[in-house]
């Protein structure tokens, strides 16, 4: 009955582990994108629509002030029969043919030399006055071939960064719009570094004349030595045009780029925080699957928003509206699909849409001014808080479940860092802090396995005396166990302690853009990147096509698609448990612990495919501290090992025998 009931727990405890496998290290199954579209049914007037109509913007006339004054309300009337009117500043309608794309629109360089003081190169487009591209100089891609592409064009080709898509109730003033807003002016250097020769600031303007010579403008100015680009809209009427109401939408950033897609368990997220510090984070297959009726993802509009992100593994682009927190102008803001990958919607590219109030346009008035700051870069406190040091962007580091212990873990490896110690030094002297501060209950865990060894003959009398009477088996047996003084479950109090830090320290490295491409062996393909699978050699076509194809199985595939590589850390650490294993785990006394020796040695097979895509720095982490389990263990002294006596049982007292005397 004893070995029925550790079978039973062991099996539970082996649920427990997989459960916590596919809680936190299982990626998601790739899914299929769904066949319905997942941009927003949005009408607008398209080439299409405009030959077959044989209107051009030309012949409208123009429109009413009554009829050109947009919604207040961003929830759509009911009582109208036509949806609301998007202009999205991509849209050409004919008679108004494409201006020619100039590739000379760039601030900042990518020059790598000393002199050069900018830390990204942003490339602008004169259609839409948007962002087309952002490459960060001083960090290279996934490959090292050349600078990061943070926004890359390839990936959404067809919508780019911080287009203005103005809102309104009219479809013709909507049509013009868009016709309007392929036809920008460029204002470029207006201010430069000189020693240099490098653009800093650029002025897009264009004028609306048939909506009474709307004057709009979008300034990007960039900053040395920072990741932060600065985005300001200017609106304003001429003097004698009649007052208006205006709103728009904000493309914020996407097209940032996925790296690892073979190992990555995260991709392409959406994060909104308000400034109350509550925030809700997306995956692109949340968006994907909250798409509703309208083409709308995820509204965010019970609390103001403080700042909208899309982020991946290590690189985030934020967008912060600079609105006063008494006074705010962005309504709500919407999580949308950009870009549906037709292998796998989690491979989607994702970003938010900010939607502003209607604000009233006075003719005469100062122009209307709106603010961005835009953080363009790395997922590391230490870097963006020197760009924007007065928001908190602390959400973008999402650990997850006992993240609180991550940030003290990554803290600990940059202290160790600031020495100018190697990261895979930093991470074997973090396990001497962790395994030091756990050394008293891993010593009394060891002490307690010892004495249950100790005990086994005793035990193995005891279940052949007892063995057809179950209970007095356990009574027996909690009987020996207390006189020793030993407790059976102080095994497993070390572990429970150890699985938060296990999984705290897992994501600091997980989502450690200091580790990321930092080399074990300074100068070795092998392991040159701390935060990925070590990747000793890679596999034969077939093989990695083979291993691939497994990742379409439900729920298991993902464990066993191993990827184009053969990592040597995971196999080095499986080798390692076995060995422990074999050196303290008692030699079976019958047919039942046999078994469990054989399921043991199977999880231990099973743990080299779990751990199989992990960080490699992970796997230095494991190596080392079982190493110290290994020397913990055998240095403890073999005094220790003896059971002590159980207490003598205490002394009757005779009593003294009265003589009577006849």
């Amino acid at each position: 009955m004893e070995s029925k009931r550790q079978f039973i727990s062991f099996g539970l405890c082996a649920a427990i582990i997989m459960l916590l496998w596919l809680q936190f290290f299982a990626p998601d199954q790739a899914v299929n994108p769904p066949d319905q579209p997942i941009n927003p049914p949005v009408q607008t007037l398209s080439k299409k629509d405009a030959e077959t109509t044989g209107e051009t913007s030309d012949t409208l006339e123009e429109p009413a002030p009554s009829s050109t004054t947009e919604n207040t309300d961003p929830t759509p009337n009911p009582s109208e029969d036509r949806p609301e009117q998007k202009l999205d500043s991509s849209e050409l309608t004919s008679g108004s043919p494409e201006p020619p794309l100039r590739d000379d629109l760039t601030l900042g360089s990518l020059d790598q030399s000393e002199s050069n003081p900018f830390k990204i190169q942003v490339t602008l487009s004169n259609r839409g006055a948007a962002i087309k591209g952002i490459q960060l100089t001083e960090i290279m891609d996934e490959n090292q071939d050349g600078p990061l592409q943070l926004i890359d064009p390839e990936i959404s080709p067809e919508t780019d960064s911080f287009l203005i898509s103005l809102v309104s109730e009219n479809k013709e003033l909507t049509r013009l719009l868009a016709k309007k807003n392929w036809d920008w002016k460029v204002e470029k250097s207006l201010i430069s570094d000189d020693e240099n020769d490098i653009a800093t600031d650029i002025l897009f303007t264009t004028t609306i004349d048939t909506w009474d010579g709307l004057q709009v403008s979008k300034r990007f100015r960039i900053h040395p030595n920072s990741y932060k680009i600065d985005l300001s809209i200017h609106w304003e009427l001429p003097q004698e045009a009649p007052s208006r109401e205006v709103s728009y939408r904000l493309q914020t950033a996407n097209g940032l780029p996925l790296e690892g897609k073979w190992y990555a368990l995260r991709f392409i997220e959406v994060v909104v925080e308000s400034r109350e510090g509550k925030n809700d984070r997306n995956t692109a297959k949340d968006v994907s699957n909250s798409i509703n009726t309208n083409g709308e993802g995820p509204r965010w509009s019970e609390q103001d928003t403080y700042w909208v992100a899309t982020d991946s593994q290590f690189f985030a682009a934020v967008t912060i509206p600079d609105q006063d927190a008494q006074d705010p102008w962005i309504d709500y803001s919407t999580a949308t699909i950009v870009e549906t990958d037709k292998t796998d919607v989690n491979w989607s590219d994702a970003s938010y849409e900010l939607t502003t109030r209607a604000f009233l346009l006075e003719p005469g008035n100062p122009a209307t001014v709106q603010s961005y700051r835009i953080y363009a870069g790395p997922k590391s406190s230490d870097i963006w808080k020197e760009s924007i040091p007065d928001v908190p962007l602390d959400s973008l580091m999402n650990y997850g479940w006992f993240g609180a212990l991550s940030p003290y873990m990554l803290w600990l490896l940059k202290f160790f860092n600031s020495f100018g110690i190697n990261w895979g030094l930093c991470i074997l002297m973090l396990t001497v802090v962790v395994r030091s501060a756990m050394f008293p209950i891993s010593r009394k865990q060891a002490l307690s396995a010892q004495k249950m060894q100790a005990l086994a003959p005793e035990l193995k009398v005891l279940k052949e005396k007892h063995k057809n009477d179950a209970k007095k088996m356990q009574a027996a047996q909690m009987e020996l166990w207390r006189k020793h003084k030993v407790n059976p479950l102080a095994g497993c109090l070390p572990m429970f302690l150890q699985l938060p830090i296990f999984i705290g320290l897992y994501w600091s490295l997980r989502l450690a853009f200091e580790l990321r491409q930092a080399s074990l062996i300074p100068g070795l393909w092998w392991c040159s990147d701390l935060s990925a699978p070590d990747r000793l050699f890679a596999f034969p076509a077939f093989i990695a096509a083979g291993l691939d194809s497994l990742s379409g199985f439900p729920l298991l595939g993902s464990l066993f698609s191993l990827g184009p590589y053969f990592n040597l850390l995971p196999i080095i650490t499986v080798i390692i448990f076995l060995i422990q294993q074999k050196l303290f785990m008692p030699p079976p006394t019958d047919d039942q612990q046999a078994m469990q020796h054989k399921v043991m040695n199977f999880m231990m097979i099973f743990f080299g495919f779990l751990f199989y895509k992990v960080p490699s720095g992970l796997c230095l982490y494991f190596i080392s501290s079982s190493l110290w389990g290994i020397a913990e263990r055998k240095l403890l002294p073999r005094s220790s090992t003896a059971v002590p006596a159980p207490p003598a049982e205490p002394k009757r007292k005779k009593k003294k025998k009265t003589s009577t005397r006849s």
